[in-house]
């Protein structure tokens, strides 16, 4: 695997040559799939969408220089640059708060209640979809139709956009 200080300067490399790119890095993961290893690298464009120009561009400038530092031990593995998606993950503060106003579905590692209501006596929550109402430094706030859950960062095991398939907000703002 990778130490903790290679990590570190990949993130910094991949960062980088993102910013060359007018992106910034969104993401990154080292994985294994049938023995072959990869890379995988998530930018995101600064305005509108990332481009596959730009995906192109990050992953020959990225290649070059890994290939110079030589920060991946254990021989031969593939480098993959790409959007995050529509459904993309949200990991980091920033990730949420570039995702304000849509909908999200929320893992936690710990049950959570709503602010206005108590939970029922069996009621036991640790997944949520709503829409991600309020992002701050330390929680977010979702709501899920009758309720809002604030939900610390601390707790949040997984989290991801929702795609929603004719959703004519999404394309009335693109069409702007």
């Amino acid at each position: 695997m990778i130490s903790d200080s290679a990590w570190k300067k990949l993130e910094a490399l991949a960062d980088e040559v993102s910013q060359r790119e007018s992106c910034r890095l969104y993401d990154m993961e080292f994985t294994s799939r049938k023995g072959q290893r990869i890379l995988r690298v998530y930018i995101d464009a600064i305005e509108n969408g990332v481009s596959i120009d730009q995906c192109a561009d990050v992953s020959k400038g990225l290649s070059l220089l890994l290939d110079v530092e030589d920060l991946v031990p254990g021989g031969h593995y593939e480098l993959e640059v790409s959007s995050p998606g529509v459904e993309r993950p949200l990991r980091l503060p920033w990730h949420f708060k570039k995702a304000l106003g849509e909908k999200v579905k929320v893992k936690t590692s710990k049950e959570v209640s709503p602010m206005n209501r108590e939970l029922k006596k069996n009621e036991k929550i640790k997944s949520l979809m709503g829409q991600l109402t309020e992002v701050a430094d330390d929680k977010i706030i979702l709501n899920t139709g009758n309720d809002n859950w604030e939900i610390p960062y601390e707790i949040i095991h997984k989290a991801n956009v929702v795609f929603e398939f004719g959703d004519t907000n999404k394309s009335k703002q693109r069409g702007k």
